[in-house]
């Protein structure tokens, strides 16, 4: 199923429409896309990925979407081996 995007006028503080765009430019994203996450967050319809993202601790936030792994990448399977690792 296609998702089907429609137009949506806000009227926001210039300053505030300022910041976002600066925000959305360092993050590599748009404002559009800042603002569907939170309305989907606040109304519960976030997709789960974004609730992934949400979920990573402040201090690593900066480095999400950074790094590139295989989309068959196994997180738990990957930390039991380094723990197993490093007590050999």
């Amino acid at each position: 199923m296609t998702k089907k995007n429609k137009k949506l006028t806000l009227y926001l503080d210039e300053e505030v429409i300022r910041q976002a765009k600066e925000h959305a430019r360092r993050s590599g994203s748009s404002v559009s896309d800042m603002v569907e996450k939170y309305l989907s967050e606040k109304t519960g319809s976030g997709r789960r990925e974004e609730a992934a993202e949400d979920s990573i601790p402040a201090e690593f936030a900066t480095f999400y979407g950074v790094v590139s792994v295989p989309d068959d990448f196994d997180e738990k399977e990957t930390l039991r081996d380094f723990r197993l690792d490093r007590h050999r």
